[in-house]
Order: C-alpha cells, then sequence, then structure tokens
C-alpha cells in the first residue's frame, strides 16, 4: 500500500481554521457591565437602568438555561 500526504481535502471541516467572529460592539458603549442573570445580578441591572445608567447583563448561559 502506498503511503499518501495529508491535503487539506483530508481535513474534517470542523477542523479547518476559521476567522474568529468580530466583537460586539454594543457591549463596548454601556455604562455598566453586569456579570450574572441570577436574581442579585438582574435586580442589579434593573436598578441602575431606572437610575439613568445603559447596562448590559452578561451571564455564562445561555437565556432560560
Amino acid at each position: 500500500m502506498r503511503e499518501r500526504n495529508a491535503t487539506e481535502t483530508d481535513v474534517h471541516p470542523k477542523q479547518r481554521s476559521i476567522e474568529p467572529p468580530e466583537p460586539d460592539r454594543s457591549l463596548m458603549s454601556n455604562d455598566v457591565i453586569a456579570l450574572g442573570a441570577g436574581m442579585v445580578g438582574v435586580s442589579t441591572a434593573l436598578h441602575l437602568q431606572q437610575r439613568g445608567k445603559s447596562v448590559a447583563l452578561v451571564d455564562r448561559r445561555g437565556v432560560a438555561e
């Protein structure tokens, strides 16, 4: 059996390098970023928003997980 060299076609599509996504610029224009969408994070974000602050609420999980 003949040995062959690996080519790009031998690489699984998910293993090919891809460009990283552009950062979400909307998070960069907030007054406050609240980390964690638990009861405390949501409450803090709500109170700050009611006081006129621009708030981004960030959680490590998806919505309703």
